[in-house]
This record gives C-alpha cells, structure tokens and sequence, in this order.
C-alpha cells in the first residue's frame, strides 16, 4: 500500500508540474512516506542520490541520526539542547534564517556544545515553482544569519516540506551544499501522544536512519519524549551521530566558532611591550595564569553560585556559562576567572575582545581589582546590564581621603554588544586613566587614577541591586565568549 502511495503520488506530480521550467522531483511531506529514498529511483534526483542528496547513511554502521527541524524557538529548543547535553549525545538542528536572528544565543548555545545548526531555508518558503534566483537568494540570507551568529557558513541543507525541485539542485550544486531528507518521519508536528511519538523511533529504525522531529514551541511534546526515545535507542546498541558523522560529509565552510581575530606574530609595538596574553588556544583553561572561582555570592543580593562547570575553553575561546540550575541553595550558576595572586599589573594597557550575554538580570563584567581586604582601587573596564545589550559603562571605585566612596563613571551607547564580538580597553597611566571601545576613546579620568597593582577579573553575575532580577523574558542559558586577553607595559615606563 505504501509504495504504491508513493507511486501514485509521484505520477501525480509529474503530471501536474510536467512542461514547467522547474519540475518537481520529491515530496516526502505525506503520511504513508517512511523511507523517501525508496522514490530516489524514479526522480530527477537519482544522479545525485549519495553525493548531493542524502535520505539515510549506508546501514552498514549501527547508527543514527536525531534531526530537528524549524526551530530555533527561545523555550523548547533548549530544552532539546539539554536533553541531548544529559545524554552526552549530539543532535542536527535544521534552523530558519529568521529563526536564526531572532534567538542568537540559543543557536550559539546549540552550536557550542557540539551539536550541528543547519540551514533550513530563511523563512521556511515553499520552493516549488521558484527560480533558481529566488531560491539562492533565500538560501544565502539564511546562510548571512548563520555567518553572524555563529561565524559560520552551514553547508548541510534541508528544503522546507522536503520540496526537490531541478531549480533548487542547481542552486545546491552551484553553492556545493549537500540536501540532506530523512528516513523516518515521527510527525510530531500533529501527534503529540507520548507513547506514539516513542514507538514511531523505536519499533521503525534501521541502522543509518536519519529521523525527522521540530524544535517549535508547539513540539513540548517532542522534549518530553526525547529521553525515552534516546534511552531505547541506547538500549538498541544505537550510536547517536551527526550528519557529518553518518554520511562522510562537511557539515560547515570552516572548523572555527566564530571569525576570530589571530594573534600577529608579534604583538609588541613600536610604543608597547606584550607583558602577558591569553589567546584561549589550549584545549582547557591555564591554571598557570588563571583562577577559577567556586563561591556563592554575598554581594549586592546576587543569586548566582559562582562554579568551575560553568568555564569552558574550546575552539579558541574563553566561555562563561550562565544558567538556570541550582547548585548550593541557589537557583542559578555561573562562571568567573580571576589573576589574583597569578598576575596583576601597575600601568600598562589592556584589551579584551568578547561577546556579551543579555538579558533582565544577566550582568557581565570585565574589572581590574586591588588584592587587598577592599577590593579598591577597582577600575571596570566594562560592565553591562543585560536588558540594555546597546550600553557599556565604564567605572572607577575608590575610597576618597574622607573615607568615602567615590565611583566617577560614564557609559557609551552604541551597537548590540551581545550580537557580535567587540573589544574593550583602557590605558592606565600614573596621571590618566582613558578607556577604550572597539579602538575609540570613551571615557577618561585624571583624579585620584590608581597606583597600586590590579589583578583581571572577569565575569557574570546573575540579578542583583543594579541589574535587577531574572524575569520570564530572560533565555537561559547565557553565553559570555571572551576571545582574547592582552596586557602591554608601555617602552621606556
């Protein structure tokens, strides 16, 4: 019956869309479609069946693919993401472009821990009877907001509704993308009964399958049976793999997380002498030039406990990881470094280029501190309150002769500093203090500059009296990627 389904669907097509300029070659969106490659044969897409188009591995590996389609949304994707991450299991997640944009730190969370984001088109359009024009430009806007999130170009491809067309093969081929479909389909966008969803995996997957899920907020059902169905498949002696992993195939244009800047050769100057860096190239944190802090936070009614876990050095970058998890009787983590004892510094110049995490209550800080009882003198190179991502303000704390505390500041309004990577910097001699964004002088002081040694602390604390707290608009988790760190003593000083 099912064959014969496809068939009768198949000859259907071709005689509706016979004699038009772009002939439709698949669709796999009907309910008695299992295996869409079982149609390859018959459709224009056959030459290309394995090196272009791809429905399912070889078989000869006991593996499979978990796939997840249309999102990402900013509740049930994450909640994908962790399952996967509890797992240790990776997943492929097939984005919209628009999607892409509008939840930039899920993606980034997503793509981080290892998990694949894919290109699914820009705005999830129906390319049937669409020129190759259309379909490219659609497919290089999607691909521009992968490129800005990520620094990535994905080259893994799936159409929307599974809709293969001569015109859209073309616009693959001319871009050297791969499509990859599906083997089996749980159709969890209409069914949301738990047990089904299960056995629609677990009693219909072979080895090398490739299987269809959404990641929208209207697939909390799909969550919820996730760690059924990725505990069945591990009962089942099932490898979960990515797509690059099953089918010998590039999943990205490069291996980086995002467009670094390389460090020169040498970073000395005619005027400036490199005295200590961090490029975040190793595989794990320097413990030689960094602390990590463990500490539950007594200051300024944050709620954050400070933990190691939430540290992690990986393709080139520092990364600070805010979340949503209790640990010592508070309802959230997060992660800070210090040089404390390690390295400290009297006059120099210092920049740090990052991206910064947002939202209500997410507080991410850059600050040079005095390793004494107070904590002051205390200059912040860079402080931001996460539900005002356009804002940086720049700070001096100390205690003035008559024992008060005095804290001159300044802000700079400028781009979203949590879109993109930015440097911030200051130069910090016996007679000035001037901080820096992205190169531009910002901000300066000439009273009471500081004149004792500072060590680097870097940070996200997680509500408090200035930020305020968490509120149901904040995504968690949050990222605050730190791409370098760099320390000059000034020639002839």
């Amino acid at each position: 019956m099912g064959k014969r389904f496809i068939l009768f669907t198949y000859i259907i097509a071709l005689l509706l869309f016979a004699g038009s300029p772009d002939t439709a070659i698949i669709t796999t969106d009907t309910t008695d479609i299992e295996d869409p490659s079982a149609m390859q044969v018959a459709s224009l897409a056959a030459s290309d069946y394995g090196t272009v188009y791809f429905s399912k591995g070889n078989g000869q590996k006991r593996a499979v693919c978990l796939t997840f389609d249309d999102g990402p949304d900013k509740v049930v994707t994450t909640k994908i993401i962790n399952i996967l991450n509890k797992y240790d299991v990776k997943g492929n997640f097939f984005f919209t472009g628009e999607n892409v944009l509008s939840n930039p730190d899920v993606v980034r969370y997503a793509h981080f821990d290892g998990h694949l984001v894919l290109n699914h088109s820009y705005d999830h359009a129906n390319y049937l009877g669409k020129s190759t024009d259309f379909i490219g430009e659609n497919i290089d806007k999607a691909s521009a907001a992968f490129k800005k999130v990520i620094g990535e170009t994905p080259v893994i491809f799936r159409s929307p509704y599974d809709t293969i067309t001569e015109n859209l093969m073309q616009s693959i081929k001319q871009r050297g993308f791969k499509i990859v479909s599906w083997s089996l389909d749980t159709f969890d966008w209409r069914e949301k009964d738990n047990g089904r969803l299960v056995s629609s995996v677990l009693d219909h997957v072979k080895p090398g399958g490739i299987v269809l899920f959404h990641s929208m907020d209207t697939n909390e059902a799909t969550a919820k049976a996730l760690p059924e169905i990725i505990e069945g498949l591990l009962a089942k002696e099932y490898e979960i793999v990515t797509l690059d992993q099953l089918l010998h195939i590039d999943s990205y244009e490069s291996n980086k997380l995002a467009v670094r800047t390389e460090p020169d050769a040498d970073l000395n100057t005619e005027d400036w002498e490199i005295v200590w860096h961090d490029e975040f190239s190793e595989d794990s944190l320097n413990r030689t030039k960094w602390n990590l802090v463990e500490w539950i936070s007594t200051k300024n009614n944050e709620l954050q406990c400070y933990s190691a876990d939430n540290v992690v050095v990986k393709d080139g970058y520092l990364r600070v990881l805010s979340e949503k998890k209790a640990k010592n009787n508070r309802e959230y983590t997060s992660g800070a470094v210090e040089t404390a004892k390690k390295f400290s510094f009297l006059y120099g110049k210092i920049e740090i280029r990052a991206r910064l995490p947002q939202g209500k209550g997410v507080f991410p800080a850059l600050w040079l501190l005095a390793d004494n009882n107070t904590g002051l003198p205390e200059i912040d190179i860079m402080e931001m309150l996460g539900h005002e991502p356009t804002k940086i303000w720049m700070v001096h704390h100390y205690i003035a002769k008559d024992g008060q505390r005095m804290n001159p500041h300044s802000f700079y309004v400028g781009p979203d500093f949590s879109a993109d990577f930015h440097t911030f910097g200051l130069e910090w001699d016996p007679d000035k203090v001037v901080w820096f964004i992205d190169g531009e002088e910002r901000f300066s002081i000439t009273d009471n500059v500081p004149n004792v040694p500072l060590y680097l602390y870097m940070n996200t604390a997680i509500g408090g009296d200035w930020p305020g707290n968490p509120d149901k608009t904040t995504i968690f988790p949050q990222q605050f990627d730190i791409d370098y760190v760099r320390i000059w003593k000034k020639l002839g000083k």
